[in-house]
């Protein structure tokens, strides 16, 4: 397996759709996000290559019954560990069938939502990576949340450039980009159920834990502008709350007038339009 971390580490600094990193000057930069990205294709590569009797692994294979990987994403990974299991050095052919493949495996892994239920902790494949690549070496505890928003920055844009390098793609040649990038915005916005907005959630999380020296307010505000709060390091924007205000209101009033007034006219001297339910 560290033959394949090696093939890995070269392909993802060298392959040519590294040019989304181009716009980072300096190449310790560059080798550290495509680090982070090796890591996380070879943490679920070497999960899916366990066998069921491997009682040295126990705990790990434990872990993937727990946490499963979808179908979508296990498929894309066994067709990537097919071609590496056929890697011929200097062939250019099978670098271009590599970097093909492992940009599907991330697309894959990075490009989805979910707006039916809510997800429970661990859903994602990409919040489990960050979850242990935060444990520390020795097992006995996570690191320190100073380093851990610096990896989630990371990955967030790995999300990124992995949606750029899809845009860029011969196959979307053409396509209208103006309103929401082809349909991909969505996948780099907060406040989704998404790789993206799990990460920015857990990011503010981390950034609260820091700046408030490991005491996690029950409420408190995010950033300056007095426009969204941090609620059990959740977010929440106050637009939305003032949303939801208005529609209460709007349903007590009804509620009021159908199922407690039922249309009467009101009775003599009784003022029924007394009743505000905004006071």
């Amino acid at each position: 397996m560290r033959q394949v971390d090696s093939i890995l580490g070269i392909q993802l600094i060298n392959r040519d759709s590294s040019d989304v990193f181009d716009s980072l000057q300096e190449s310790s930069s560059q080798d550290a996000y495509a680090n982070i990205l090796g890591r996380l294709v070879c943490f679920y590569l070497r999960l899916i290559r366990l066998g069921e009797a491997d009682k040295e692994n126990d705990d790990l294979i434990q872990w993937r019954t727990k946490y499963p990987l979808s179908e979508s994403i296990q498929a894309k990974l066994t067709e990537l560990q097919e071609e590496l299991d056929l890697y011929i050095a200097g062939d250019e052919e099978w670098e271009f069938r590599f970097n093909r493949i492992f940009h599907q495996v991330i697309y894959t892994v990075f490009c989805w939502t979910e707006a039916r239920s809510l997800l429970e902790e661990g859903f994602c494949a990409v919040q489990r990576f960050l979850m242990a690549v935060c444990l520390r070496g020795d097992g006995s505890g996570f690191i320190n949340a100073r380093e851990i928003t610096p990896m989630i920055a990371k990955l967030m844009y790995c999300i990124r450039a992995c949606i750029f390098a899809e845009l860029m793609s011969p196959e979307n040649d053409g396509v209208a980009l103006e309103d929401d990038l082809s349909g991909h915005q969505i996948y780099v916005q907060d406040l989704i159920q998404s790789p993206f907005g799990l990460l920015y959630e857990t990011q503010h999380l981390a950034t609260t834990i820091v700046g408030l020296n490991n005491a996690l307010p029950t409420i408190s505000w995010i950033g300056d502008g007095f426009k969204s709060l941090a609620i059990h390091g959740k977010r929440i924007d106050l637009a939305g709350l003032q949303r939801f205000c208005r529609s209460l209101c709007q349903e007590i009033q009804r509620r009021f007038k159908r199922e407690v007034k039922m249309g009467l006219p009101g009775l003599k001297d009784f003022n029924w339009n007394t009743f505000n339910p905004n006071y």
